[in-house]
């Protein structure tokens, strides 16, 4: 009897340390998992006003994402002449192109896991531009999946705010 108990026990050792085992290999093959998101914390662009961004690129997976390519719908309501942009990453090993202008567009990124890359992203809104929102989407592809987000900003004219100092219209 003491023989099976002994067994039983060792049993229920294997068992425990196969499935912590499996657990481990499962976590190392999930993929990544890419989130992006755009925000530029206003509801209302003024013609002849800036818009700042904020974009965010995160690796919640299990693998590191490299060859990531970052790419913008840049709208024609924003001037991309004088639109600029900085790359801030987080963590070692996360990397992208330090800065930029024009639209936001940037390749080969590095962004291991549970990182993320930020840009901040400076863009005038034309005097003339015409509709009635500034739409603002980007995207990431890697390993042909594609995560997107969007900014949606009314455009108007003249909004209660914008004719204070940084008043933004919110």
């Amino acid at each position: 009897m003491e023989r099976i108990d002994r067994f039983r026990r060792g049993a229920t050792g294997a068992l425990l340390l196969a499935s912590l085992v499996a657990a481990r290999l499962a976590a190392a093959g999930t993929p990544a998992a890419l989130t992006i998101t755009i925000d530029d914390a206003r509801d209302f662009a003024r013609l002849g006003g800036f818009l700042d961004y904020t974009v965010t690129l995160a690796n919640a997976g299990g693998v590191d994402a490299t060859g990531v390519v970052l790419a913008n719908a840049f709208p024609p309501q924003l001037d991309p002449a004088y639109t600029t942009w900085v790359c801030l990453p987080s963590g070692v090993g996360a990397t992208c192109t330090e800065s930029g202008s024009g639209p936001l567009e940037d390749a080969n990124l590095s962004i291991p896991v549970g990182n993320s890359l930020t840009w901040l992203v400076h863009a005038p809104v034309r005097v003339d531009a015409t509709g009635e929102s500034v739409d603002n989407a980007v995207s990431a592809t890697w390993n042909s999946t594609t995560v997107n987000a969007l900014d949606s900003d009314a455009l108007v004219i003249f909004r209660e705010g914008f004719d204070t100092p940084y008043g933004d219209g919110s």
